[in-house]
């Protein structure tokens, strides 16, 4: 229940009190009470009105102390509501959207391109060679890593981007009103920050990057697999690489229809 819907009932209950006192006084009393009672004496209408106020007044004292519990008991159940939905989104470890939560904001997005006829780009990235983060520095070393590239990759993106822990090492960014093209450098954005970005006692690291953009028809798996397929083309590419897969990557068997427009581990674009 809202507090909004909390004072309603306060509000309708106090309205209640007053109606019934004002049918008792001036109507209901000189119709029931003769029948009930032998002699019954008429009161005067200030005597009603008396009456009428003072139930309002102690009708108002007794909701008080309901109202004021009720508001905080309303106003917890709404933090603790509020809590469970945001842990419920998010990621325990970088904050970031986890993977349930950024595929339910992909399905929204793809559902607002249908409609407006717009487009939006998403970005596949998975940090190079993690496994040795972790088997060299502990688990616990890899988390704060992960965390500090969650913080790299939500500082270089806007604020109406979305960006959510896929899994592991992988983050997910979708770019609203952002075509292909913005899309790649969005993504070689992101690379050249990571790449620079002080990452505690493991120093440095790189990570490689899948970039395609929504048309329409297209649905979850449909966006996901052709970023996944620009993601394992930039692995294979060497590494700390943007690889961008159109949409007709779809429709052609071999895997042969990949763009390689990446950069190079040094930074040079891709030949």
């Amino acid at each position: 229940m809202s507090i909004r819907t909390f004072y309603a009932v306060l509000v309708s209950a106090l309205v209640t009190v007053i109606g019934f006192s004002l049918a008792w006084e001036f109507v209901l009393e000189d119709l029931l009470l003769p029948s009930l009672v032998s002699y019954h004496e008429m009161e005067s209408s200030k005597e009603r009105w008396e009456f009428v106020v003072t139930a309002a007044f102690f009708s108002c004292f007794a909701l008080i102390v309901p109202a004021v519990i009720g508001t905080q008991i309303i106003q917890r159940d709404q933090v603790l509501r509020q809590t469970v939905i945001r842990l419920s989104q998010e990621d325990y470890l970088t904050s970031l959207y986890n993977r349930r939560r950024i595929t339910e904001l992909l399905e929204d997005e793809i559902q607002r391109a249908n409609r407006y006829k717009t487009s939006f780009c998403a970005i596949l990235a998975d940090v190079d060679h993690f496994k040795i983060v972790n088997d060299r520095f502990g688990h616990q070393a890899g988390d704060r890593v992960l965390t500090k590239i969650a913080e790299v990759i939500r500082s270089s993106v806007r604020a109406t981007d979305l960006v959510g822990r896929w899994g592991g090492e992988e983050f997910v960014i979708i770019s609203p009103e952002t075509g292909f093209d913005g899309g790649f450098w969005l993504a070689e954005k992101i690379r050249s920050r990571l790449n620079s970005a002080d990452l505690g006692e493991i120093g440095r690291t790189t990570a490689s990057f899948g970039v395609t953009a929504f048309v329409a028809g297209d649905d979850v798996e449909d966006i996901t697999s052709r970023a996944d397929a620009g993601l394992y083309a930039a692995k294979r590419g060497g590494r700390n690489r943007v690889e961008k897969v159109p949409a007709v990557a779809k429709e052609v068997p071999g895997g042969h229809d990949l763009q390689h427009t990446g950069a190079g581990p040094d930074g040079s674009p891709a030949p």
